[in-house]
C-alpha cells in the first residue's frame, strides 16, 4: 500500500537506542495517518506520546511493538547503491578501467549521503593492502566476477577504482559496452555500520564494503539484483540447502568463498525485505515464510564456524 499521504515527524537529535544502533522512529500529527502507517509496518492500532508539549501518534499498539517493526524495517544485511559513472579512462590493451565506485556528499532518491571516510576501514582491512577481498563484479552478479580492483581509494570525490577486466566473453563485452558510452553507472554492494540522523537526510558515515559493480542501464539509483528475487520460497531452500552442502564439503580458496558470502548476504535481505513486507496479522501470502530465517540462520552459523570467524551477521 502506499503511504504518501503520511508526513512522519523525525526526532533527529533524540533517536531512540536498539542495541546500539539508531532506530528512526515515525510519529504522526493525525491517528488516521499513524493508522495508514501501521498498515504499512504489518501491526494493528496506534499509541501516542508528548514531544515539547504536543501529542503525536505512533503506529502499532504498543511502542516495543513499533520499535521491533522499525528495526526490522531499518535493518540492511545487504544494499545497493548506484551512481552516475565517472569513468576517468579506458585501455583496451591492458583491459583496465579507471574510475569511480561512489561519490561523496550526494542526497540520493532514498535520502542517504555518504560520508568521506565510510569506506576507510573496509578499504584497509580487505582492500588491495589488506584481505583483497573487495570484488568487482558485473551487474552485482558473483556468477559474473570481472576481477579485482588492483587500486581502491577514497579521495574528495568518492570511491576511486582502477580494476582489469577479466578475459572472458562478459568481461569483453563490459569493454565494449564502456568504449560505447553504453555503460553509465557504477554501483556497491555494501552494509551500512553507522550512520546518523541528519534533518531531511539520512548521514552514512561507515559501511563494510563487499564488492563495486559495473551496470548496465541503471536508471534506478538504487538498482536492483535480481538474481535470487524471482526464486519461489521451494527454489530458495534449495538454493540455501546447496550453499550449506558446498560449505560443509568443499574447500574454497578466499575468492570463492567471499563470493558465497556475497550471495549469502543478498539472500538475507531478500528475506529480511519479505519478512517487513508480511503483515503479522495476515497469514503469509508471500513465497518466503518463517521456515526461511531458520535455514538461513544455520549457514550463517555454518560459515562462521566452517572458517572459524565472527559471525557474518553483525
Amino acid at each position: 500500500m502506499s503511504t504518501k499521504a503520511s508526513k512522519p515527524y523525525h526526532k533527529p537529535e533524540e533517536e531512540e537506542m536498539m542495541d546500539g544502533k539508531d532506530a528512526q522512529l515515525s510519529y504522526f500529527r493525525t491517528e488516521e495517518e499513524a493508522e495508514e502507517y501501521a498498515e504499512f509496518l504489518g501491526c494493528e492500532g496506534t499509541h501516542s506520546t508528548t514531544i515539547d508539549g504536543e501529542t503525536f501518534f505512533m503506529a502499532c499498539a504498543t511502542h516495543d511493538e513499533n520499535v521491533e517493526l522499525e528495526e526490522m524495517r531499518q535493518e540492511k544485511a545487504y544494499q545497493y547503491k548506484s551512481f552516475d559513472a565517472e569513468v576517468k579512462d579506458i585501455d583496451t590493451k591492458s583491459r583496465t578501467v579507471t574510475g569511480y565506485f561512489a561519490q561523496f556528499g550526494f542526497v540520493d532518491s532514498d535520502g542517504d549521503m555518504i560520508m568521506e571516510k565510510a569506506f576507510d576501514k573496509s578499504i584497509k582491512e580487505n582492500g588491495v593492502n589488506g584481505k583483497n577481498r573487495i570484488m568487482h563484479l558485473y551487474q552485482h552478479d558473483t556468477k559474473l566476477p570481472l576481477g579485482k580492483p588492483h587500486v581502491l581509494k577514497e579521495d574528495e570525490y568518492g570511491l576511486y577504482f582502477e580494476s582489469k577486466i577479466a578475459e572472458t566473453s562478459y568481461g569483453n563485452d563490459v569493454l565494449k559496452l564502456y568504449e560505447a558510452g553504453i555503460i553509465n553507472e557504477h554501483s556497491i554492494g555494501f552494509q551500512t555500520v553507522r550512520n546518523t540522523a541528519q534533518s531531511g537526510y539520512n548521514q552514512i558515515d561507515e559501511v563494510k564494503l563487499f564488492e563495486g559493480s559495473t551496470v548496465t542501464f541503471g536508471a534506478n539509483e538504487n538498482t536492483p539484483f535480481m538474481g535470487f528475487k524471482s526464486m519461489s520460497k521451494k527454489q530458495t531452500v534449495e538454493h540455501i540447502k546447496k550453499m550449506t552442502k558446498a560449505v560443509r564439503s568443499g574447500t574454497f580458496t578466499d575468492d570463492t568463498f567471499h563470493l558465497l558470502e556475497i550471495q549469502l548476504k543478498q539472500l538475507e535481505q531478500i528475506i529480511l525485505d519479505s519478512l517487513y513486507s508480511q503483515s503479522k496479522s495476515m497469514p503469509s501470502k508471500n513465497t518466503f515464510d518463517s521456515k526461511l530465517p531458520s535455514e538461513l540462520d544455520e549457514l550463517i552459523q555454518l560459515f562462521a564456524l566452517k572458517y572459524h570467524k565472527p559471525k557474518i551477521k553483525e
